[in-house]
């Protein structure tokens, strides 16, 4: 048993030893900074890829439904005139057919011109996500 005394031990590191250790600590901690930094970079990258994704495909599926929305309107003008035409026919009366045709003949020349522009659109998106 030790009364009253102590012992002190000491260790001598020489100088060069702990400065290759202070540098060896820097280069490890500049390591995982690095590291983390590339990791979250990327994350943040991922994500805002996913964004981008996202809405383009949101963005798909708004032309596809006004391409479809105006082919549905289209068609439907096109049945009215044809009935109107097969009324007239039937009945050998004149209705306002004429009209109906020029506005139809109309928004078709617009509803063509929609259509290359949508799909313009959309083949531009499809080639941004490959």
């Amino acid at each position: 048993m030790l009364a009253g005394t102590a012992e002190v031990f000491t260790v001598t590191v020489p100088a060069w030893l702990l400065a290759a250790l202070a540098f060896l600590g820097t280069v490890l901690g500049g390591a995982i900074s690095f590291a983390v930094n590339q990791l979250l970079i990327k994350g943040a990258a991922d994500r805002a890829a996913k964004k981008r994704e996202k809405e383009d495909e949101q963005r798909r599926e708004r032309y596809i439904l006004q391409m479809d929305s105006r082919k549905a309107t289209f068609d439907l003008l096109s049945c009215i005139c044809a009935g109107i035409e097969r009324m007239e026919t039937e009945t050998g009366q004149i209705y306002w057919n004429g009209e109906l045709k020029r506005g139809l003949s109309h928004l078709e020349g617009v509803d063509e011109r929609y259509r290359e522009s949508d799909q313009r659109q959309l083949a531009e998106l499809n080639t941004r996500n490959k």
